[in-house]
């Protein structure tokens, strides 16, 4: 339900396992300079748009949720705590900030986003900037335990997770994958490199799979995404600009979208 917390609860849900193995703090102590786990995902909740029909905190939930069943069906040693730790704050945060408006509308208008951004990924970008914004912005960082590395890591691999859920890559990453495997044989163990590959892909097909779920879900979310759709053709239309693709409800039949 929108103004709930449910994106809180579901990934204090999820991440607890492994913040107890990492021994990061779910709470926050006596300290006033305490960031603990829920803080954290309170300030990520707090940071999405609930006004948004699709793009809020209850998508996010929604992905984290996804993500997470994804995860049971790998063997435990295929990832390491830390990268499903990692994979699951990028999964909550994923979207955090999202104006409801497309990357295409940014840089069509040159809007303050896209010439900060310099057209590329700007949302992308900007949910990564204030995600990081959010780990630090009790004074204190989350991972201040981690070694230099890990911390490193870390980020690299949120920041990564996060670009590549940019639709302007998709067919190009579904390729790439598609080439490297699935259609060919490798039962070695996975490198460093290739983790995070199937770490980018399984969050791609938490954010967009709401189709293959049951009927009764994938239909509430596509009438969602294409309210949102249609709030920005609205828009457009309204400032002069063609409507982009799926956003005209004159001539769109949600249907056949």
């Amino acid at each position: 339900v929108l103004g709930s917390q449910t994106l809180r609860v579901m990934a204090t849900k999820a991440l607890t396992p492994y913040a107890e193995q990492l021994d990061i703090a779910l709470t926050a102590g006596l300290s006033m300079t305490d960031c603990a786990l829920e803080s954290v995902l309170q300030g990520i909740e707090s940071r999405y748009n609930r006004s948004n029909p699709y793009h809020n905190s209850v998508h996010a939930a929604d992905v984290v949720n996804s993500i997470a069943y994804f995860f049971t069906h790998f063997h435990k040693a295929e990832f390491t705590d830390r990268e499903i730790f990692a994979a699951l704050l990028a999964a909550a945060a994923h979207d955090v900030g999202h104006d409801g408006k497309t990357g295409r509308y940014h840089t069509t208008t040159e809007s303050p986003l896209a010439l900060l951004y310099n057209d590329s990924s700007v949302l992308e970008m900007m949910h990564c900037s204030i995600f990081f914004a959010v780990l630090r912005s009790q004074g204190t960082h989350l991972l201040n335990d981690w070694e230099t590395s890990e911390r490193q890591g870390f980020r690299q691999q949120v920041i990564r997770m996060i670009l590549d859920t940019d639709l302007a890559k998709h067919f190009d990453q579904v390729k790439k994958f598609r080439e490297k495997y699935l259609e060919s044989e490798n039962d070695s163990e996975r490198t460093p490199e290739q983790r995070q590959d199937i770490l980018s892909f399984m969050l791609k097909l938490s954010d967009i799979g709401g189709s293959a779920k049951p009927f009764a879900l994938h239909a509430q979310w596509a009438t969602r995404i294409q309210s949102e759709f249609f709030l920005q053709g609205d828009l457009e239309r309204e400032v002069g600009l063609p409507c982009s693709p799926f956003c005209d409800r004159q001539v769109q039949k949600v249907a056949e979208s």
